[in-house]
């Protein structure tokens, strides 16, 4: 089976005319629904009014964020700065009680492999090599 590459997502900022910039996104939206066969609802308009372009880009980014394939982040750990993870942590290993803590990756650290991870409910921040639970799903 042939991989595509990975689409990204290309807007140029400095176009001046709505309507080539409109015209891009649609390209774009177009390609991951009929190549890559995604499931994805952006609308250009709501309630008979344009949305700005602006909420446009940010729902395209956060929707190719979110569909960012597993291997993708492997090969490219940085990939994961920025996005809120909940994490899985062993309280009790006799009795098997574990608890789910939400936070964000702040930074990746390449030398060390470890992520900074600042959790919601703690005042430090804490550095893991999270792959291997990502793999678990932990």
């Amino acid at each position: 089976m042939t991989q595509l590459p990975r689409l990204k997502i290309i807007v140029v900022v400095h176009l001046k005319k709505r309507s080539m910039k409109t015209s891009l996104l649609k390209t774009q939206i177009q390609i991951r629904k009929k190549v890559l066969k995604q499931k994805i609802c952006i609308t250009f308009s709501h309630l008979k009014k344009q949305r700005p372009l602006s909420e446009i880009v940010k729902e395209l980014a956060n929707f190719v964020s979110r569909n960012t394939p597993f291997s993708d982040i492997l090969c490219t750990p940085e990939a994961l700065v920025g996005r809120r993870i909940k994490h899985k942590f062993e309280i009790d290993g006799e009795l098997g009680e574990t608890k789910w803590y939400s936070g964000i990756i702040v930074h990746y650290n390449g030398t060390t492999k470890a992520y900074e991870i600042s959790y919601d409910d703690e005042d430090e921040h804490c550095f893991f090599d999270i792959t291997i639970d990502l793999v678990n799903g932990d």
